[in-house]
């Protein structure tokens, strides 16, 4: 039950973070997809993000992995910490079957692309200016077994990692 209440907790707040910070100062939203390999199997995840000044990025994510030839899908919500290198971890709760928590921790080298809008329009400011690519490595730790997952994802953001902010 106490592990229900905080999965709970950990999404609304991730929720709540976007829906009242994100739009409030819109340069620290970002959302995007990755794709990798978890145990010889793929995985699919689509993440949404709110990362503050302070390099805090608060994160819901859903993901769909095949593990043992079956499909499974998660809901996950992570906090994360990043300077030049992104750690972090989270809680998440696993659908279908075997209906359970699961933990993670990650670590990722955020690589930030040219920014989209000299791509499109040198002239013009887009929603999610700035791209980026995040190799990682996350450990998913499971009632009966822990799966490492390797992947890329990729990242569309209002945030330029590159600006300086006071």
């Amino acid at each position: 039950m106490i592990r229900k209440t905080v999965l709970i907790f950990l999404f609304f707040f991730s929720i709540s973070i976007l829906s009242l910070e994100g739009f409030k100062d819109v340069n620290d939203f970002g959302v995007g997809p990755s794709f990798g390999y978890m145990n010889d199997n793929f995985v699919f995840n689509f993440d949404v993000s709110y990362t503050a000044k302070t390099f805090v990025t608060v994160s819901t994510n859903y993901k769909l992995f095949s593990n043992n030839s079956e499909w499974n899908s998660l809901i996950q919500a992570e906090l994360s910490f990043w300077f030049f290198i992104e750690f972090g971890g989270g809680v998440g709760y696993l659908f279908k079957d075997k209906n359970q928590f699961m933990y993670d921790f990650f670590v990722g080298i955020p690589i930030p692309i040219v920014p989209i809008q000299y791509i499109l329009d040198p002239y013009e400011k887009y929603l999610f200016s700035y791209f980026y690519i995040v190799p990682y490595y996350k450990i998913n730790i499971f009632e009966n077994e822990n799966l490492h997952e390797f992947g890329l994802y990729l990242k569309f953001s209002t945030y330029d990692v590159t600006e300086s902010k006071n």
